[in-house]
């Protein structure tokens, strides 16, 4: 086989598993390269006008807390 199969641990890492969300912070707009045409297409058309966002969803906000473990109790 040609593959190689590398793996590095990192102690301080957290790994966030959530679901794909086309309206993160994190996510490029639609037009985010090419000004007055879309750049970006997602495969399912009705997210064409909701992916990106310039404030943070959900699933963003719950990506910071885990990553400072912050659960919300006091």
């Amino acid at each position: 086989h040609h593959a190689v199969h590398y793996r590095e641990d990192f102690p301080d890492r957290v790994v966030i598993y959530t679901p794909y969300e086309y309206g993160s912070i994190m996510h490029y707009g639609p037009q985010s390269f090419n000004e007055g045409a879309n750049a970006i297409m997602p495969l399912d058309k009705r997210y064409q006008w909701t992916i990106g966002s310039k404030i943070p969803s959900f699933y963003d906000i719950m990506m910071v807390n885990k990553h400072y473990h912050c659960d919300g109790i006091l």
